[in-house]
């Protein structure tokens, strides 16, 4: 007896999957990266930097793979292994981008808001927005290209 999979293309369950991976590992992975340098590189410059940008990144990776793969498996979606491995390989180059991307996002809004006290605010707002704009494409293009070469009996 197999179980009943659906004839529909599993995007919205790869965006939402993907994205609500993403965050829920990618923030925790940071406060344990900041925690690991408050506990153990006590006197840290920027070498401080390093372990909770790391964490952040290979939560957001991990994460954004584990949501979309267990979302569409759930709800027993074809090829939804293929998914999350082509999501595995994409996720990276699409964390370069987003560096990229929010980089001069970043630089626009401090020179249009330089004397602005909420500059802080709209930091992290833009990242946020930023992340799950890049989380949700990646999602949907991994599994467009999953569906590629897929026939229907």
């Amino acid at each position: 007896m197999s179980l009943p999979q659906y004839k529909k293309g599993g995007y919205l369950a790869a965006a939402i999957g993907s994205l609500i991976g993403a965050v829920l590992l990618m923030y925790p992975g940071y406060f344990l990266g900041v925690g690991y340098v408050k506990i153990f590189m006590p006197h840290a410059t920027l070498d401080g930097l390093i372990p909770p940008f790391l964490s952040f990144i290979f939560g957001w990776w991990i994460g954004e793979v584990l949501g979309c793969w267990l979302a569409l498996r759930l709800l027993h979606y074809r090829r939804a292994a293929r998914t999350a491995r082509l999501l595995a390989m994409m996720t990276p180059v699409g964390i370069f981008f987003w560096m990229l991307f929010y980089a001069v996002a970043i630089n626009s809004i401090a020179m249009i808001f330089s004397q602005s006290h909420s500059l802080a605010h709209l930091h992290h707002i833009t990242m946020s927005l930023t992340i799950a704009f890049f989380a949700i494409a990646l999602a949907l293009k991994a599994r467009y290209l999953a569906q590629q070469n897929t026939f229907e009996m």
